[in-house]
C-alpha cells in the first residue's frame, strides 16, 4: 500500500479507537476487561497519532515498511470496529430500553477468554506498528545523514561495482566457478580466517568477473560493506585521491548503522578528504567500526571488494593498501575482510610478502586445467554461442576450449567475434580463429586477437596495408592511451579525421572494443571487463 493509503486507514482506526473508548465508558460490570482495553486503546492513539505526524513529513513517500503498516492496521481496524459492533445497542430505542431495564450501564457481552484473545491480538498488531514505524523513522534519519556524507565526500561513482559502468560486465555464468566462489563464501563467513583474501592471476582469465559476482552474492547476503574496481587511466579510479571516501560512502549505503559514526567524524573533521590515505583509512573505515554496539545484531563480517590493484597507477599506494588492509585485523564485531584481486606483477608479490601468514591467497592460473575446462566449456556452448545446436559440433568446441585454458577472455572475444556477421559468416570467422591453433609460435593471446586484426588487411595490396596499419595505430592507439575514454566525435577533433574514417575502422573491431552506437559516447576497450 501506498503512504497515503496507509495515512487514510489510520484515521478511521482513530476515529474507532474515540468510539470504543466512549462505550467502554459506559460498561460497569467487567472492570478489568474495560481498563485493560482502554489503557490498549489509549496507547494505539498515541501510535496512530505518530503515524499522522508522518503525513505532514516531507519524507513520507519515502516509508519503506507501508507494507506491514497496512497490514497491522488493517487488522487492528477490523478488531475495533468487532468490538464497536459488540458493544454498540442496535438503535438509540433499543439503547433507551436498555437503560431503563439494567440502570445506566450496558452489561459486558463479551466472553472474558475471547477479549482476552482479542487484547492480545491488538497488542501484537500495536507492536508491529510501533516497531516499523520505528525502523521507518530511523531510515530517514539514517537517509538524511547519508545525503550528509555523499555531499561532504568526493565519490568515484563508477568504481561501484552495481555502477552503471560495471553493472553491464560479466558475472559468472551458473554451474562455474563453483568451488572457487564457496572457497571465497567460506572465508568471508568465519570470523577466524584471515582478514585478506588475495585472488591473483594473469590477464584474461577471468579476475574482474569473479570480483562482480562476489560482490552481487555478498550485496544479496548482506555482507558486503563497499567494493571498488580500480581502472588505470581514469582519473577518479586510477589511485587513492577518492579511494577511502568512496568506501565510506558505500559502506554507510550498504550498511546504514555505519552513517552516524561517519558523520560525526566528518564534522569533527571536515577536511578529512584531503588527509593522507593512512588517515582516511583510519577516522572513515576503521574508527567507525569500532564504535559499533556489541548488541548491535552485526555478527557477521563485513566485506570490503578491491579488484584489481594492479591498475591502481602508483606502486607506492598499493603498497600501502595492502600493509593497510593486513593491520586492520579486529577482535570486535562486526570484523572487516577484504577481497583483494591482481595480476602476480613483481610489486604486488614483494608487498604480499612483507605480510605473509596474514593473508590467504589463491592463484587463478594454478586451478587445475581441468577445473577450468569445464568452465570454459560451459561458456562456449552452442546456446551461449547463439549458433545452431549442431555447429560447430563438439570436436571444435573441446579444440577452442583447449586454445583458451587458462584465458576466459579468449572464450569472450571468440564468442563476439563469432557471432560478428557483418564481417564474415561464423563458419569464416571459426577458420580464422582454428587457424591459429595449428601455429606452434603463436600464444593464448595471439590466438585471442590476430584473427580480428587480420580481417583488417584482407584482400588489400601491400602499400594498403600500410595506410591501414599507419590508420590503426593512429585511431586505436589513441583510445588505448587516453585517461578518459572519448567519442568518436572528440575522437576526430583531436585525431583531424573525419567521423566517417574513425567509425569505419572500429566497425570491426566490436570484439575487442566498446563501440556505442551514438558518435557522441565515449568507446574504450573491452579488456579489462574480463579480469
Amino acid at each position: 500500500m501506498e503512504p497515503l493509503g496507509v495515512f487514510s486507514s489510520a484515521g478511521t482506526t482513530a476515529d474507532l479507537c474515540k468510539k470504543l473508548l466512549s462505550l467502554c465508558k459506559n460498561i460497569k460490570n467487567a472492570a478489568a476487561e474495560t481498563d485493560q482495553l482502554r489503557q490498549l486503546v489509549a496507547n494505539f492513539q498515541r501510535i496512530l497519532t505518530s503515524v499522522e505526524d508522518m503525513r505532514g513529513s516531507p519524507n513520507n513517500t519515502k516509508l519503506k515498511h507501508t507494507h506491514q503498516l497496512s497490514d497491522a492496521i488493517h487488522e487492528t481496524q477490523s478488531l475495533l470496529q468487532k468490538l464497536v459492533d459488540e458493544l454498540s445497542p442496535a438503535s438509540e430505542t433499543t439503547h433507551r430500553i436498555l437503560r431503563k431495564i439494567r440502570g445506566s450501564s450496558i452489561r459486558w457481552p463479551i466472553e472474558r477468554n475471547d477479549i482476552l484473545k482479542r487484547i492480545h491480538s491488538l497488542e501484537r498488531c500495536m507492536q508491529v506498528i510501533d516497531e516499523s514505524l520505528q525502523i521507518d523513522q530511523t531510515n530517514l534519519l539514517l537517509d538524511i545523514d547519508y545525503r550528509t556524507i555523499l555531499d561532504k565526500l568526493p565519490v568515484a561513482s563508477d568504481a561501484y561495482f552495481d555502477s552503471f559502468d560495471e553493472s553491464s560486465k560479466a558475472r559468472c555464468l551458473p554451474d562455474t566457478r563453483v568451488d572457487l566462489l564457496q572457497d571465497v563464501s567460506n572465508w568471508a563467513k568465519n570470523p577466524d580466517s584471515h582478514t585478506v583474501f588475495w585472488l591473483n592471476g594473469m590477464a584474461g582469465t577471468g579476475k574482474s568477473t569473479i570480483s562482480r559476482t562476489i560482490s552481487e552474492v555478498f550485496a544479496n547476503e548482506n555482507r558486503l560493506g563497499a567494493s571498488f574496481f580500480f581502472k588505470r587511466g581514469e582519473a577518479d579510479r586510477g589511485g587513492l585521491a577518492k579511494f577511502f571516501t568512496t568506501i565510506a560512502a558505500d559502506l554507510v549505503r550498504r550498511q546504514p548503522i555505519f552513517a552516524p559514526q561517519i558523520k560525526e567524524v566528518i564534522e569533527a573533521n571536515p577536511g578529512i578528504s584531503t588527509k593522507s590515505a593512512s588517515d582516511q583509512f583510519k577516522e572513515l573505515i576503521t574508527k567507525p567500526l569500532s564504535t559499533i554496539p556489541r548488541d548491535s545484531g552485526m555478527m557477521n563480517p563485513i566485506i570490503i571488494v578491491v579488484d584489481a590493484l594492479d591498475e591502481c597507477d602508483r606502486v607506492k599506494d598499493v603498497e600501502l593498501l595492502i600493509q593497510l588492509f593486513s593491520r586492520s585485523s579486529q577482535p570486535a564485531s562486526p570484523k572487516l575482510k577484504f577481497f583483494l584481486t591482481s595480476r602476480p606483477e613483481l610489486p604486488l608479490r614483494l608487498g604480499f610478502r612483507k605480510i605473509e601468514g596474514t593473508y590467504k591467497d589463491l592463484v587463478l592460473h594454478e586451478v587445475p586445467a581441468a577445473i577450468i575446462e569445464s568452465d570454459i566449456l560451459k561458456y562456449l556452448e552452442p546456446n551461449d554461442l547463439k549458433l545452431p545446436e549442431s555447429w560447430p559440433g563438439n570436436h571444435i568446441i573441446g579444440v577452442l576450449v583447449k586454445m583458451a585454458v587458462p584465458l576466459f577472455i579468449f572464450a569472450s572475444t571468440t564468442c563476439r567475434f563469432i557471432a560478428d556477421c557483418k564481417h564474415g559468416d561464423p563458419q569464416r570467422q571459426l577458420q580464422r580463429v582454428l587457424h591459429y591453433e595449428t601455429k606452434a609460435t603463436s600464444s593464448r593471446l595471439d590466438a585471442t586477437y590476430l584473427p580480428i586484426l587480420d580481417q583488417q588487411l584482407d584482400g588489400l595490396s601491400h602499400s594498403e596495408k600500410a595506410e591501414v596499419a599507419e590508420e590503426f595505430r593512429t585511431i586505436v592507439g589513441t583510445i588505448i592511451i587516453l585517461e578518459n575514454p572519448l567519442s568518436i566525435t572528440a575522437l576526430s577533433q583531436i585525431l583531424h579525421m573525419s567521423k566517417d574514417a574513425i567509425s569505419n575502422r572500429l566497425e570491426m573491431l566490436h570484439s575487442v572494443l566498446d563501440v556505442p552506437s551514438s558518435l557522441d559516447m565515449p568507446t574504450s576497450v573491452t579488456q579489462p571487463h574480463y579480469g
